[in-house]
């Protein structure tokens, strides 16, 4: 089984991803992806606005904790409460979907299959329609689950596999402690949103800042980094 992920990357780029880690190992059984899409696309905040004023004033860039400590909403993170500090937003997930993939009988996962016996795509965010993409995954596992056998008994043929063969063992699909990974993926990103700006915002305001000290302190002329000796 393989599971991957996608909001810093586009989709084209985790499918050909996905269509190479196939091409190393055409054995997989099951493959999940997670889709994530941001609701709005991220910008950085404006020249001058509330958030440039106020994050760019303190001279060091804030820690993970302190950054979301600083959301607006007081109610706590969710998948519904975009991570919005001094008026801007950081990141806003719109959309959760899930796509599966099993193996055939005797062919490889396909990655660009539309095939409904090979794969599936549904959402968990904003709306939960999770039904046939669970019962896919308990499918690939049955099949883990089967394979698994084999390879005990290929191993130890008088191996007992009843435990192995137990029908009440089921692939069940956590929503909450999920929804939890997924609330945490959003903050991490809005930090990696503000730290990435801040670090580059942050150059630029120091250069000016040395600009304006050195042009100050030669009288307002440009510096000239040159020693000259003599006339001429």
């Amino acid at each position: 089984m393989s599971g991957e992920s996608a909001f810093s990357q586009d989709d084209f780029s985790l499918f050909e991803k996905l269509t190479k880690m196939v091409q190393a190992n055409p054995y997989l059984l099951l493959i999940i992806a997670v889709l994530l899409g941001e609701e709005f696309l991220f910008h950085s905040p404006e020249k001058s606005s509330p958030a440039w004023q106020e994050l760019l004033s303190w001279p060091f860039l804030e820690t993970s904790d302190d950054f979301i400590a600083l959301m607006q909403d007081e109610s706590p993170p969710a998948l519904d409460v975009p991570v919005v500090v001094f008026g801007h937003t950081w990141c806003s997930l719109g959309s959760v979907e899930f796509k599966v993939w099993v193996r055939g009988d005797d062919q490889p996962i396909d990655i660009k299959t539309n095939d409904d016996n090979l794969t599936v795509e549904e959402t968990i965010y904003p709306e939960e329609d999770m039904d046939v993409a669970v019962a896919m995954i308990e499918r690939g596992a049955r099949t883990m689950q089967q394979r698994l056998i084999t390879f005990a008994q290929d191993i130890k043929p008088d191996i007992d596999i009843d435990l192995l063969q137990d029908p009440t063992m089921t692939f069940q699909v956590n929503f909450e402690q999920m929804v939890k990974k997924l609330v945490l993926v959003m903050t991490e990103t809005a930090y990696k949103h503000y730290s990435a700006w801040y670090d580059s915002a942050f150059k630029v305001l120091k250069g000016k800042k040395w600009k304006a000290d050195v042009a100050q302190i030669f009288g307002g002329q440009p510096a000239n980094t040159r020693s000259r000796c003599g006339g001429g």
